[in-house]
């Protein structure tokens, strides 16, 4: 297993020849306001920029949300890749390529 920690929340996650993305915040740096009542609520969002490409980013075979606060699941940058958003929810035991151990996804 290998965890590349992207921002924040943000994880590049790759285990058993999958791809995860977890809690993508994928705004350019500094495109959103601090967050109100936080201690450097006068630093806008998100504080640095993306280590990797976006491509490198997008090649993945699942994203996972844990909630839809701005700093977990911020939907403009699927809009503009041709994500739907919100994503949908399902269990991950139901996807087919963690019930059979195979690399295979199903289309969205």
């Amino acid at each position: 297993m290998k965890i590349t920690q992207v921002r924040n929340a943000t994880l590049l996650i790759h285990y058993a020849g999958i791809r995860f993305l977890i809690d993508p915040m994928l705004a350019p740096k500094g495109a959103y306001p601090g967050f109100e009542g936080m201690a450097n609520s006068h630093l806008r969002n998100p504080l640095v920029e993306l280590p990797l490409p976006m491509v490198t980013l997008l090649e993945v075979d699942a994203v996972i949300v844990t909630h839809d606060h701005l700093d977990h699941w911020e939907s403009g940058w699927a809009r503009s890749v041709g994500w739907s958003s919100p994503i949908p929810r399902r269990r991950l035991s139901t996807w087919p390529a963690i019930r059979s151990g195979t690399n295979r996804w199903p289309k969205a």
